[in-house]
């Protein structure tokens, strides 16, 4: 089932509150301008994220909050190319990530 709509006519919030009261289990494309975010659900609740916003990217959201350095995102993406793991799983293998965890999931 095809579902369009507008975030004018209903909150961000009430939209996934009633995608998780239904178990919908799908894909949520938003889009505004050039800007695409994908949310895939799975019985209502959330399971993984895409954006093609550089903004949402892994590093520059660990850099904003501070949780790693520059130098050490450096690092880590170098690691990137050695390895073809992903980010998350880099920090997390280099101890930067597994300490902070607490403080991504609250933002």
């Amino acid at each position: 089932m095809l579902n369009k709509g507008s975030l004018k006519d209903i909150s961000f919030l009430r939209l996934l509150m009633d995608l998780y009261n239904n178990k919908a289990t799908g894909i949520l494309r938003l889009t505004m301008g050039s800007v695409v975010k994908i949310i895939y659900l799975s019985k209502g609740r959330p399971v993984f994220s895409a954006s093609n916003s550089p903004s949402d990217r892994m590093g520059a959201m660990v850099l904003r909050l501070n949780l790693v350095t520059e130098e050490q995102l450096d690092v880590a993406l170098k690691e990137i190319m050695k390895t073809g793991n992903r980010l998350g799983t880099v920090l997390v293998n280099m101890g930067r990530s597994e300490e902070h965890t607490s403080e991504l999931q609250s933002h």
